[in-house]
Parts: C-alpha cells; sequence; structure tokens
C-alpha cells in the first residue's frame, strides 16, 4: 500500500495525477513509479485509457477514497466515448480499464481506425495555467482540453497550446508533468466567423466528461435521433430518413471551413458518409465529435439532448422492449433497443418491429394502451438461431408430439413442420399424434402423390423422348419426393435407363434435343411465376435464364436450342411493352381501388421516367377510357378484366 496519494485536481487527467506523484516523490526511474503505482514494473503508461486501475486502487491509502469507477469516469476519457458505443462494447472496456492490461481498448474504442483531429502532444489553457498556479502553485493536464477535436478552452475561448515535450519523442514509460516554468502564458483566440463553434464543441465535450451519461448507449442516442429527426420533418412516412435534405440542412449550418479543420467534411452522395453512419442503424462507431457536431445541429446544446425524456414516439413506450423468444434465456425481459415504426398499409396504424440480437424479429401493430400490449405478438417475422437451435434439441430428444413442440416454442404445429424441413430434420420428428392429426398428413400425402405422379406423367406425354435426366431436371420437386416416398413407382413409370457400352467413349456426349426440351419446360414455369407476381417485372432473357439457373448454357450454347430462343423471342419484353404492361396492372388497381384515374397517377404509381413517357402516352388514354366506360355500364353486365390485356 502507498504512505500517500496526491489528489486528483477537477477534470485532471489520471496521467497527470501519476506524472504529479512521480515528481512528488522524487523517484529518478519511472519503472518504480509504476511497480508503487501498479505493482509491476512491465506497464506502459497510457493517456487516455489506463488499465490495471483495480490495482492502483487497491494500493491507495485508506484516507483516499477512490475507486475504479470514480477514477475512470472523473478522470479519464471513458464517459466522454461510452454513450455513443454499443452497451456490450461499453461494458467490455470498461472492465478491461479495471481489471485488465488493456491492450485492446483503443482498438475497441475505435481510436485506432477512427481517430481525428490526432495529436502528438499534450495541450494546455495559458489562462488555465495562470489560475491554477494562483490557487494551487501549480498545473496540470485536464481531458477536456486534451481530447481529439478540442482546440479552445471551454471557459476562457482562448486557443490551446503544445507542451514542448512530447510522449511521441520522450520515453514510452514517461510520465509528463505540466511544469509552469515550461508553459507559453500568451492567450490567443480564434477568429470570430468560426471560433463560436469550436467553443460550443469544447463545452459539450467537457459537459459530457463531467456529467457521465452512464445510462446512455448507442442504440438509445440512435433512438433520440430519429425521433428529433421526425419531429423536424427529415423522415418519409415510412419512417425511412431523406438523406439528401438532411445533408443539406446540416452543411447549411455549419461552415465548409469548419468542418474540414474538425475533419468532419461531408461530400454529395456519399454513402459512406460519417452522417449516414450515424443515423442509420449502428454498423460502426463514430468518433464523439461527429456526434456532437450532430447533436448541436439537432437540438442546440449538448445538455438539451441528454435530459430530452422521449426517445423514440410514444406509440410503443420508451426502450429497451422486451424479448418474446421462447428459447432465449432472456424471455420476456426488456433487452431490446431496435425498434423500428411504419404506417399500416391499411389504416395508417403505427405497426413496430422489435430486433433482438438474438436473431428473434417481430411486429404488432400500435399503439400500446396498457402492459399487456407489451407482451404481445402481431406477427413473427424471423425466429433466429438461437430459436432454431433449440427446436432442433427438442426434436432430437424424440419426446415430443407436434402439438407439444407448438405449445413450448409458442408456435403452430405447422411452423415446427416448416422448420424442421428446413434444419434436414423432418424424419426426427415424434409421429406419436391425435387421431385428426393423422388423417391430415395421409391426407397431404395422398394428395402429393396423386399430384406429383401425375406432373410426371404429363410431362413424359409432352416430351415422349425425354430421358430420366431431363425429368429430374425439369421436375426436382416431384422426382425427389417421388424417389423418397414411392420410388417402386418412379421404377415402373420411368423410362428404361440409357446404357452406355463404352464410358470413356460416351462420355461427354450431349443429347441437345432432349436437353432443348427440359429447359423450355423450365422456362415455362418460370415464365408463368413471373408473369403473376403482384408487381410486375419485365420479363428479359437473362432474368429467365438466371431464374432457372441456366444462364451460361442459354448465353454459350443458343445455337443448339432452337426452340428455347424461340419461346425466348416471344416473351421477351422491351421497356416500353414493360410499361405498357405495368400500366395496365396499375391502372387495373386504381380501378378497383378507386374507381378512377387520372394520368398523373398512374404515371407515379407506375413508376415512368420522364423519357418513357411521351412513348406510353397512347396507352394511359386508352386505359382511362376504357375503365371510364366500364364505370358506365349497368351493374348486372359483368366485367372480364382480361379485356384489358
Amino acid at each position: 500500500m502507498l504512505s500517500f496519494f496526491l489528489t486528483p485536481y477537477e477534470d485532471e487527467l489520471l496521467y497527470s495525477v501519476i506524472a504529479r506523484y512521480h515528481f512528488a516523490v522524487g523517484n529518478s526511474d519511472f519503472r518504480d513509479t509504476l511497480e508503487e503505482i501498479f505493482g509491476t514494473r512491465n506497464k506502459v503508461p497510457s493517456i487516455y485509457f489506463p488499465s490495471g486501475i483495480a490495482s492502483l486502487s487497491a494500493r491507495l491509502p485508506e484516507s483516499v477514497s477512490l475507486t475504479p469507477e470514480n477514477l475512470i469516469n472523473k478522470h479519464t476519457l471513458f464517459p466522454l466515448y461510452k454513450p455513443f458505443l454499443p452497451q456490450e462494447r461499453a461494458n467490455t472496456i470498461f472492465n478491461q480499464m479495471i481489471f485488465e492490461k488493456g491492450n485492446g481498448v483503443y482498438a475497441a474504442i475505435g481510436m485506432a481506425a477512427g481517430s481525428i483531429c490526432a495529436r502528438d502532444t499534450l495541450v494546455y489553457c495559458p489562462q488555465c495555467v495562470k489560475d491554477d498556479m494562483k490557487n494551487y502553485g501549480e498545473s496540470y493536464f485536464r481531458r477536456s482540453h486534451n481530447t481529439q477535436g478540442v482546440f479552445v478552452c471551454f471557459k476562457h475561448g482562448c486557443l490551446l497550446k503544445e507542451y514542448d515535450a512530447s510522449y511521441k519523442t520522450t520515453s514510452r514509460l514517461e510520465f509528463i508533468r505540466l511544469d509552469s516554468q515550461r508553459a507559453e502564458i500568451d492567450t490567443e483566440e480564434y477568429p470570430d466567423y468560426y471560433g463560436k463553434d469550436f467553443i460550443k464543441v469544447a463545452w459539450s465535450i467537457n459537459y459530457l466528461l463531467n456529467n457521465p451519461v452512464i445510462y446512455m448507449n448507442q442504440g438509445m442516442v440512435r433512438a433520440k435521433y430519429l425521433n428529433l429527426l421526425d419531429n423536424k420533418g427529415f423522415l418519409t412516412c415510412s419512417k425511412r430518413i431523406k438523406q439528401q435534405e438532411l445533408l443539406q440542412a446540416f452543411r447549411a449550418h455549419y461552415c465548409n471551413d469548419f468542418l474540414s479543420y474538425m475533419q468532419s467534411e461531408i461530400y454529395d452522395y456519399d454513402e459512406n458518409s460519417w452522417i449516414k453512419s450515424i443515423t442509420r442503424k449502428p454498423r460502426k462507431t463514430v468518433h464523439p465529435i461527429r456526434h456532437i457536431l450532430f447533436i448541436n445541429f439537432l437540438m442546440g446544446g449538448i445538455e438539451e439532448f441528454f435530459s430530452l425524456e422521449q426517445t423514440t414516439k410514444p406509440e410503443f413506450g420508451n426502450p429497451p422492449w422486451y424479448c418474446l423468444n421462447p428459447a432465449a434465456d432472456h424471455y420476456l425481459k426488456p433487452v431490446i433497443y431496435d425498434c423500428v415504426i411504419t404506417p399500416d398499409y391499411k389504416s395508417n396504424e403505427p405497426v413496430g418491429t422489435f430486433s433482438c440480437q438474438c436473431g428473434f424479429v417481430y411486429s404488432r401493430k400500435g399503439p400500446d394502451k396498457n402492459i399487456e400490449n407489451k407482451f404481445k405478438i402481431g406477427r413473427i417475422k424471423q425466429f433466429g438461431t438461437v430459436w432454431e437451435s433449440k427446436l432442433e434439441s427438442l426434436i432430437m430428444e424424440g419426446k415430443h408430439t407436434l402439438r407439444q413442440l407448438g405449445r413450448e416454442m409458442k408456435c403452430d404445429p405447422k411452423t415446427i413442420v416448416k422448420y424442421a424441413t428446413k434444419l434436414g430434420m423432418e424424419a426426427y420428428l415424434n409421429s406419436t399424434m391425435k387421431f385428426d392429426d393423422i388423417v391430415t398428413k395421409n391426407h397431404d400425402y395422398d394428395n402429393k402423390a396423386s399430384e406429383y405422379c401425375k406432373d410426371v406423367l404429363e410431362f413424359m406425354i409432352s416430351y415422349p423422348d425425354c430421358s430420366r435426366t431431363a425429368i429430374r431436371q425439369a421436375l426436382p420437386k416431384q422426382y425427389r419426393w417421388l424417389n423418397r416416398n414411392k420410388p417402386e413407382w418412379l421404377e415402373e413409370n420411368l423410362p428404361p435407363k440409357i446404357r452406355r457400352g463404352n464410358v470413356g467413349v460416351q462420355k461427354g456426349r450431349v443429347n441437345w434435343e432432349i436437353r432443348d426440351t427440359t429447359i423450355l419446360f423450365l422456362l415455362k414455369s418460370a415464365y408463368t411465376e413471373l408473369i403473376q407476381l403482384p408487381k410486375p417485372v419485365r420479363i428479359t432473357r437473362s432474368l429467365l435464364a438466371k431464374r432457372i439457373n441456366k444462364s451460361a448454357l442459354i448465353e454459350q450454347h443458343f445455337n443448339k436450342l432452337p426452340r428455347t430462343n424461340r419461346y425466348l423471342e416471344q416473351i421477351t419484353e422491351t421497356i416500353v411493352e414493360f410499361q405498357k404492361r405495368r400500366i395496365n396492372t396499375v391502372s387495373m388497381d386504381l380501378f378497383l381501388d378507386k374507381g378512377e384515374m387520372n394520368e398523373w397517377e398512374i404515371i407515379r404509381k407506375a413508376g415512368i421516367r420522364p423519357e418513357f413517357i411521351s412513348g406510353v402516352m397512347p396507352r394511359i388514354e386508352e386505359n382511362i377510357d376504357f375503365f371510364a366506360g366500364i364505370s358506365n355500364m349497368p351493374a348486372d353486365i359483368h366485367f372480364d378484366d382480361s379485356l384489358l390485356y
């Protein structure tokens, strides 16, 4: 235990306290000071994020009440970074500073890769040095001065000066003390045209350092951002950020020279700009200076931002929200900080989508009117790996029926079957079920057997020269099911196997006629699926080929596939043809929804670009006239919508 220790001054870096201690005890070797303070000689001092603080605290005299938490929150830069980090990473860094060597702290906190306005020396305020000498007889290095992005003293508004002893040129083990005799005490001020912005940044940093926002984390800060952006009109009705409008407003708020000085420039159409990283779903950390710039733009002050109680619109209350994943160890616990609110497409009521780190994603329609609503699920959008892992283990036990599994996993038995099939564990499902379940399963089996056998027979009738390989490629789902459940039927009805006499000679020969037939069959199925999509897509050669996973074959051997090429020429669409088909679909939707339509409505909903409007305008006018005539038809006359196409 140390016989004595210096009392840290307000806002003093712990590094500066140890430097003053080294000078006070008169040690000639810095390793002696390290051993006295931390109990080891093999340690490199850290200015901003010291580690091994538990060892230091344990060696302090009983008269000095400095806990590790007190030292970290009042004498390191951790409180500045903490609100803008994910909660789990902030906890890890905090524990590393207390107990471990702290080798990975700088990388985890983002200073190694994302530093801005970095310095090679410690800095000080000349006026603060004068005040310190008058009040204490010595001076010290402050946290609020030695933070990246701070160039002025928040208290005096004067330019900070670099100390003439740099930790980049001195020994790595040396603790640099602020010697007032070596400090320049002539004050300088920044130009008025953006000096106020520098002072505001410095004041904001001082506020965060000396008023630790312990409860905040990256997710909660982003929730506040979205709430403020919504109130200022920077969100669409679907809660998407109007990035270009936000960018223009931000650049109008700050001087370009100031942003350049802060190494926080923003360029047009830069998808990786820091302002987009701040406002989008957190995937990486952003430097606190940039958060402060953004907060001052939104709120005008850091204190107002963190005192703002409402972090999101009140439809679902404030985070955290409850995880409703029955397979997670945090089931029914408030651990979710990610909620996206969108309007319901019919009623326009808010719909909250809650995403947990365990992979479970659910939604419900709001607003929440009581505590019971917070435990309701409207729709499960994603079960996640934790849920699937538990289902897999329960199935492997072989003790549960489908209904029991459904009750355990809080879902329908059909969902159990679906995910068991996805996990490749359908064969392990326990067959012990009630009679009605068995009847239903047998009925489904008979239906599939009948349908799949019919598909195979119809294909063989249409293409009498096809081989087994062609059938397997054209009807993969049907072939797999029949091969697994009715192999005898397949063997009796499939064409005879092709016996290859000399494998060495026959290898590599392709029956292009059969292959052409097989690909044509696949293309017809793919075309039927595409043409029935609710949102039209343009039918192109490449899309169809990609849809059946035969792109290379169709492109490289098109001269060997005559039937396929003729079919593609018939069904593929030019841009104008696709625009006309999309106009038909939109016209029908508008007619069914409103009973009337205008030219501008069709153009906007169909997404017609300006250069194509003149080419499709006749079709738009035809549709308007056609549906106007339909509206005037007698009620007893049936309208056949195929007439439109």
